[in-house]
């Protein structure tokens, strides 16, 4: 079952990183022009040469322009011939995210969308999604909107897996789990999907909900003009489990005080059974967690452990063994290698095969991240069971976290594949309509070759949750861990 789970995941992102979307590209770039007296307005000229200077970026700094096919010069050639007299900025930094979403870059974004798109109607509620189906629950996070009927099946008269469809054409052609996680969160911007569906806004939403037992129930609910946030979940905190450490890292923090509270936690742990990490919902930010847990599960005399490889999309003015130092890699030639490390480098090269080349032309050569032990003589080796837990809000810095520590032979990783990317991302500004985005300038691999966008990583015991999770009532995902580590403890 599990061999089937895992060639059916991998057939997936061989879909999602291939598509073409030639065929779709006139349809999806059409949008209703708004006359010259909207509040941001911009003269078609201003558009067209911030259309060319985006196109200039893209060409000369974007790391995943060429790892599939994207016919974006066709997408803006669009954009220009409906731009008439002029277009206002939301709408022009709406269609630039629809070229960013062509692409496999889990970084790419438009910056501070929430201030520049057009959009001032949001659901009061949040999406969730158990089995293929779309639950709501209330910011709050004290109830669903409604205690029977959880699951959402129509909004203004149409099923939501069609919202789901016009949702997804803003969204970044990444692994498929990122690309529906993403899809259900933008909703809640249904000012915006109204206006790509061609449905009227008013101040009302139609819903149709069903039960558990597939019962259905119609209403309506006022919209919001403020958007609903998720924030981090679960909230729960470090503790002892019974004989159990339970740690939990919310983001990867690089703050001295987040690194201490790493330090305390393993000093409680040292004698406790078995290990639970819980990076759910941690969607990412530096490695120097990782670079300090690590340390704990290698065991005495272990050599060192190359556990992402990288190239940059290189500039002319940049020095090669900066470009990525800020992820802790660096080239083979780098002078900040030991003896033992270049060796690990010379071996890791003969069976090293990346399943994408990137063009020598307009790349670094590769770089190394590698972790080794510490000499901090407060670290131990913690050789009992691992269990890491996970869901698809599991990004970036979190997907090296877990690239890493899969690979060790008494960790486990329950719950749903994390989302998959690593392209330490860098913000560019247009010049004339001041519209902010973001692209990946790095092509990042896991150990194995797996390019870490498009792929994730995937978990060895496939758990989902129950809709309860989100209000923190049940956690079915934690009950699977400690299950697994109660049982591997008795055995021993």
């Amino acid at each position: 079952m599990k061999f089937l789970l895992n060639l059916i995941f991998i057939s997936m992102v061989g879909i999602f990183c291939q598509e073409s979307d030639f065929s779709y590209i006139s349809k999806r770039f059409e949008y209703p022009n708004e006359n010259k007296w909207a509040k941001r307005w911009l003269p078609r000229a201003q558009a067209v040469e911030d259309l060319k200077e985006f196109q200039q970026y893209l060409e000369s700094k974007f790391s995943y322009l060429l790892l599939r096919e994207v016919n974006y010069q066709k997408a803006l050639e669009v954009i220009s011939s409906n731009i008439g007299e002029g277009i206002e900025v939301g709408n022009l930094a709406l269609q630039i995210n629809k070229i960013l979403a062509l692409f496999p870059d889990g970084h790419a974004a438009i910056r501070g969308a929430r201030k520049v798109f057009p959009n001032k109607l949001f659901t009061p509620f949040l999406f969730g999604e158990h089995n293929r189906r779309i639950f709501i629950f209330m910011e709050n996070r004290e109830s669903f909107f409604h205690q029977k009927f959880l699951y959402i099946k129509e909004m203004d008269g149409i099923k939501i897996e069609k919202w789901l469809e016009v949702s997804k054409q803003s969204v970044v052609k990444g692994s498929p789990q990122l690309m529906r996680k993403r899809a259900m969160k933008n909703l809640r911007y249904i000012g915006i999907l109204r206006k790509e569906l061609g449905v009227k806004n008013t101040n009302e939403l139609e819903l149709v909900l069903e039960s558990r037992q597939a019962e259905t129930f119609k209403t309506k609910v006022k919209l919001s003009s403020k958007k609903a946030y998720y924030g981090k979940w679960p909230r729960t905190k470090t503790k002892l489990i019974g004989n159990i450490g339970y740690l939990r890292i919310p983001s990867m923090s690089d703050e001295i005080e987040d690194i201490e509270k790493i330090y305390t936690a393993m000093d409680q742990f040292r004698t406790t059974r078995g290990l639970i990490i819980d990076v759910r919902g941690n969607s990412g930010g530096s490695r120097d967690i990782l670079k300090v847990l690590f340390a704990y599960f290698m065991s005495p005399g272990e050599k060192p452990q190359i556990v992402n490889v990288a190239k940059y999309r290189k500039s002319p003015h940049e020095i090669e063994d900066g470009y990525l130092q800020s992820r802790f890699l660096y080239p083979e030639n780098s002078a900040i290698w030991s003896k033992e490390e270049r060796e690990v480098i010379a071996q890791f090269k003969t069976s090293f095969i990346p399943e994408w080349n990137p063009p020598v032309q307009d790349f670094s050569q590769w770089h190394y991240f590698i972790l080794k032990h510490s000499g901090n003589k407060s670290v131990y080796y913690y050789s009992q069971p691992i269990v890491v837990l996970i869901n698809s809000n599991c990004f970036s810095a979190t997907d090296i976290f877990l690239g890493a520590l899969k690979r060790r032979k008494n960790i486990k990783i329950i719950g749903t594949p994390s989302s998959g990317g690593s392209g330490r991302s860098k913000t560019f500004r247009l010049e004339n309509s001041g519209i902010g985005f973001k692209i990946s300038r790095m092509a990042s691999f896991q150990a194995n070759g797996k390019l870490y966008d498009c792929n994730g990583i995937f978990p060895d015991i496939l758990v989902y949750s129950q809709p309860e999770f989100e209000l923190g009532t049940s956690d079915v995902v934690l009950e699977k861990a400690l299950e697994k580590l109660k049982t591997n403890t008795k055995t021993k």
